[in-house]
């Protein structure tokens, strides 16, 4: 079995300069999930959605009251971040009315600044065999900009075989995919999506077969997709155990793939796939590989790839649904909260917004996460302390200097070398620091700017604090800064 690291020692050893490798992990673009929960209208044998380890699945779960209003909330939160929108989880054309919900909070937090780069929704178009015209105006609301559907045959026997889609779904016969993908393409691109394995799709001469009939449909954009790689042991033994037995290697096909037919295009390294990019006449065909071991180690990292919005109103970085990936639920609404707060300590020109919330407002590009805390820069000035402590504690904040608990009457003397004051109020955490070696407060003067009112500093000014810093994570940001 071929894991991220042999594809990554394939790349360095066979591929030439001529062929570029797109590094998407640098782009910082948040990958987010409002996941739809129903009875999916198949049973794919190799299922990743029952395909978790010591989580809880998604599968079943209802839309929880004020839905539509949580999920606008974390939309929000993200701003500041180019926001990927994948619309997955069991099957989305069968779930009309939490479609329209997702719509209507994409629309709101757009309007209020959201950044949206792609907008993919991921099918089996069950539900468009169903209701054609309502489910075409709701991916007319949703701006898709394509939709990736599964058919992992070009034979509907077989593909029924692998799919199992249940009794009376006319999806599973080729007339009627063909049918609703050509009506689908006149709205939103189409892309084709095959999921290899011994049961179906394992050689080129199969990928050439299925690449013909895509093109029958209208269809000229296809993946072919590799059974994902897991070591952790899995509570879906029955799919696990199908994964094993069927993976063909995404890596020994793309080697094998005839050159007068597959032309390689580029490469793009995700931080958990690779995808292989091709030209096969006048088609574009991506081979594409997942590395599930390193997808959860890298959704538990520091780093922010992914959200998934459950319908249920609960909000996790990772698929597996363990207690450790669950983000607070306070994430939608900590950022407004920070935002007046922020407003209120800069006013008199005497703070400044830094750390990843002063990225946020000028350089958010160069984020992986959206901001947990509130930092800022005070003039080492004991009454501008004070008028501070005052404001944190009419928000409700206890304030701390190290162990200390502070009030507006502190002296000068306590703060002397302790660099910073903390303000604390259920989940939310507000540093001021008025020492920073080798940087007085107003030596950075002519880097303050205003951003939606808040008083925070340029990029140069940015760049300036995170130099004096020697945590890795902050250099890196201070490399994506140089380099935005």
């Amino acid at each position: 079995m071929y894991y991220y690291a042999d594809y990554q020692q394939y790349i360095a050893e066979t591929l030439d300069s001529s062929i570029p490798v797109i590094k998407a992990a640098e782009r910082g673009i948040l990958s987010f999930t409002p996941y739809i929960s129903n009875r999916c209208s198949a049973a794919c044998r190799f299922c990743s959605e029952k395909l978790y380890s010591g989580g809880i699945a998604g599968a079943g779960l209802t839309v929880c009251s004020g839905y539509r209003e949580k999920l606008t909330g974390i939309l929000r939160a993200q701003r500041g971040r180019q926001i990927f929108l994948s619309v997955s989880g069991m099957e989305p054309s069968e779930s009309i009315g939490q479609l329209i919900l997702v719509s209507e909070a994409v629309r709101q937090a757009e309007e209020s600044g959201c950044v949206f780069t792609d907008r993919v929704m991921y099918s089996n178009l069950s539900g468009f065999a169903k209701e054609p015209e309502r489910l075409t105006e709701v991916v007319r609301s949703l701006k898709l900009t394509r939709i990736e559907c599964s058919r992992h045959h070009f034979d509907d026997t077989v593909n029924q075989q692998i799919v199992r889609f249940r009794e009376g779904e006319a999806i599973r016969q080729n007339e009627v995919f063909i049918r609703v993908v050509r009506s689908l393409l006149q709205t939103v691109p189409v892309t084709m999506v095959c999921v290899m394995q011994k049961t179906g799709i394992s050689s080129p001469e199969d990928a050439i077969c299925y690449l013909e009939f895509a093109r029958q449909t209208g269809v000229r954009n296809v993946v072919f997709r590799a059974l994902s790689i897991f070591s952790e042991p899995a509570d879906g033994v029955q799919i696990a155990s199908y994964i094993t037995e069927n993976r063909v290697e995404m890596l020994d096909m793309i080697r094998a793939l005839p050159q007068e037919h597959f032309r390689l295009m580029s490469v793009t390294e995700g931080y958990y796939y690779y995808s292989f990019r091709y030209q096969y006449r006048d088609m574009q065909v991506l081979f594409e590989m997942s590395d599930y071991d390193r997808m959860h180690r890298e959704h538990y990292s520091e780093r922010q790839h992914k959200l998934i919005f459950y319908p249920n109103g609960e909000l996790f970085k990772d698929w597996n649904r363990k207690p450790e990936g669950k983000i607070s639920e306070d994430a939608g609404t900590a950022i407004p909260v920070y935002a007046e707060i922020a407003k209120e300590l800069t006013a008199a020109g005497e703070a400044a917004v830094i750390g990843s919330f002063g990225a946020w407002l000028t350089v958010p590009q160069v984020l992986d996460h959206s901001p947990k805390d509130l930092d800022l820069f005070i003039r080492n000035d004991i009454e501008a302390i004070r008028r501070a402590i005052r404001i944190l504690q009419k928000h409700g904040f206890c304030v701390y200097s190290w162990q200390d608990h502070i009030d507006e009457n502190v002296s000068a003397d306590l703060l002397k070398g302790r660099y910073y004051i903390r303000g604390i109020r259920d989940s939310l955490t507000v540093d001021l620091t008025y020492e920073i070696a080798g940087i007085p407060y107003d030596l950075l003067a002519s880097s303050a700017v205003t951003a939606d009112g808040i008083g925070t500093y340029d990029k140069q000014g940015l760049m300036r604090l995170l130099a004096v810093c020697d945590r890795p994570d902050l250099q890196e940001r201070l490399e994506r800064m140089r380099k935005c």
